[in-house]
């Protein structure tokens, strides 16, 4: 799993600050540092239910379950932190960014793609 949270972080992050940066207007300035830090706020919300402690016991089929569903779960947290500061414009332009990564991601048969009517933020 951290392999795939490594080969995700790879091919979404830098590119996608940088696609912030210079072709997106953002309604609410941010920094590259706070926005990936958005990034794994959000990646830990989901990951939280997966933790084991004295009164939480995870479940062997609920961790194949989150090893299904890491995928969505990044590019869900992706989508919620560094591509959400930006205007209308913006959002039309990286809607159409994070889709062309989605299809060139080789990822696995289990991600669920978005729709095609609407936008990457409707889901």
């Amino acid at each position: 799993m951290l392999r795939k949270m490594d080969y995700l972080y790879d091919f979404f992050v830098e590119e996608g600050c940088e696609f912030l940066r210079l072709e997106c207007i953002e309604t609410s300035p941010t920094l590259n540092n706070n926005v990936v830090n958005g990034l794994y706020k959000i990646m830990d919300s989901f990951l939280a239910a997966y933790r084991e402690d004295e009164i939480n016991k995870v479940k062997e089929e609920a961790l194949v379950l989150m090893e299904d569903m890491i995928e969505n779960m990044f590019v869900f947290s992706f989508i919620w932190s560094i591509c959400c500061t930006v205007d209308y414009a913006g959002r039309k332009l990286f809607d159409v960014f994070v889709r062309k990564k989605i299809s060139e991601a080789k990822l696995s048969e289990k991600f669920v793609p978005y729709p095609e009517e609407g936008t990457v933020y409707d889901y």
